[in-house]
């Protein structure tokens, strides 16, 4: 398909960067260090809440800005319920958790998605240069 607001997209891109890096300083600079009785850093919490304050604004901005789609095709569109908030919440509850797997188990992570990636991109070659044989 074709991107039709180009602006949201990057917006959505943003937010989802800013959801995963506020999870991964909160846990990694406050809650994983205070659960180890270990005093969290100042720069932790000053990230930790610009990260997280900078997703929840880009998140009800879009929220607010671009839900009114134009109103003839408002009965076309499929509107499901808590967009964007869900998604922004889950982005941030997954980048917090996997901020406690080592950095070992998160190449092996990457690059098995990178090989289904590459087989997922492959395959559409792959069948046509077989149906083509045939």
């Amino acid at each position: 398909g074709v991107v039709s607001q180009p602006r949201v997209a990057k917006l959505v891109f943003v937010i989802f960067v800013s959801a995963m890096v506020a999870g991964y300083i909160n846990w990694k600079g406050i809650l994983s260090l205070a659960l180890h009785g270990k005093m969290p850093y100042l720069a932790s919490f000053i990230l930790g809440a610009a990260f997280t304050l900078l997703t929840v604004y880009l998140t009800i901005h879009l929220a607010c800005r671009y839900s009114q789609i134009h109103e003839e095709n408002q009965e076309e569109i499929f509107h499901a319920p808590c967009v964007p908030f869900i998604p922004v919440l889950a982005i941030y509850i997954n980048s917090t958790l996997m901020a406690d797997i080592e950095w070992k188990d998160h190449f092996v992570l990457f690059m098995m998605l990178g090989g289904w990636l590459l087989l997922y991109l492959l395959y559409p070659c792959l069948a046509r240069k077989k149906s083509l044989e045939v």
